[in-house]
């Protein structure tokens, strides 16, 4: 309906019922004073993210009747924008990768919880636009990791981001998986390792074991940079991307010594070898009848 008060200086569209031919946002307020007209659109809020009403097909009956109607007014036809849906906060933005070999860890995928294990900030898989603030190529050590600063510049990580829990709650261990590799990766708590978290004061109860930023960097290289398995290099030949791995592997290979330790597992990643962020996953092949790969446990790399 229309609300029309001359004495108020202003005119104010109500949303039309939905039999009407057109849908108006009662947001937009339009006012009117003497000489000018100004648009004023109100903030959004957590309302506004309900579903908007479906629009109904115009037809010239309906629209001859509004027209006709001397009590309604049809309003101006606007563009009403939707609202982009709701992404669950652990399911990765991106379509899936496509699995290229057939892997049974493609099998992995995220989904919405009861609850909420999350991972720490650096560890984040991509997003449209919050991207992975760890800038790391996965063929390097983690001292070459870097993360982005708010200024856009990128530092070296810090004692205390490699000492922080990976995961909250915290856990002993961890399982990562990729469609891109025939295995999966254990990542555990490094014994004496530099980013340790500090000792508590004397007397208290010492911090329970947990898996830590660093933890999970140093186990991914560490896994990464061992030599292909034979089982594990007939997968990409029967696969066809024998090709791409052995491609990846004369990339990295510039040095003598490392073309005679031959192909590494890192170049069955081809040439997809930086970090691109961790992503939780809700079901995967391994949990099944294992209760240690509980919800929370098992987290599947991305890579670009």
């Amino acid at each position: 309906m229309t609300y029309v008060a001359p004495d108020k200086g202003f005119i104010k569209y109500m949303a039309p019922p939905f039999e009407a031919t057109n849908y108006f946002p009662p947001q937009i307020l339009l006012t009117m004073p003497s000489t000018s007209k100004h648009v004023r659109f109100r903030e959004p809020c957590e309302e506004d993210q309900s579903p908007l009403p479906p629009m109904m097909a115009s037809s010239p009956s309906s629209s001859r009747s509004s027209m006709d109607s001397p009590t309604l007014r049809t309003p101006p036809d606007y563009v009403t924008p939707v609202s982009l849906p709701y992404i669950p906060r652990h399911a990765h933005p991106f379509p899936s990768q496509t699995n290229l070999w057939g892997s049974p860890f493609a099998q992995a995928r995220a989904a919405p919880l009861p609850y909420s294990p999350y991972l720490h900030p650096l560890l984040t898989s991509a997003h449209p636009q919050y991207p992975c603030s760890l800038e790391w190529d996965l063929r390097q050590s983690p001292d070459h990791a870097r993360f982005r600063a708010p200024n856009g510049q990128y530092l070296h990580l810090t004692d205390e981001q490699l000492a922080a829990s990976a995961t909250f709650p915290p856990r002993s261990s961890l399982l990562i998986v990729c469609e891109y590799l025939a295995w999966s990766i254990d990542v555990s708590i490094v014994p004496q390792a530099a980013w340790s978290p500090p000792p508590r004061v004397r007397g208290a109860r010492p911090p329970d074991p947990y898996v830590t930023v660093g933890d999970v960097l140093y186990c991914l290289y560490r896994n990464l940079r061992n030599s292909v398995r034979s089982g594990e290099l007939r997968w990409a030949e029967e696969s066809g991307t024998y090709v791409r791995v052995e491609g990846a592997f004369k990339a990295r290979a510039t040095t003598v010594d490392d073309a005679r330790k031959g192909i590494r597992r890192v170049d069955c990643l081809m040439e997809m070898s930086r970090f691109a962020g961790l992503s939780l996953v809700a079901y995967h092949p391994q949990m099944e009848g294992d209760s240690r790969k509980e919800v929370g446990q098992v987290w599947s790399l991305f890579v670009r």
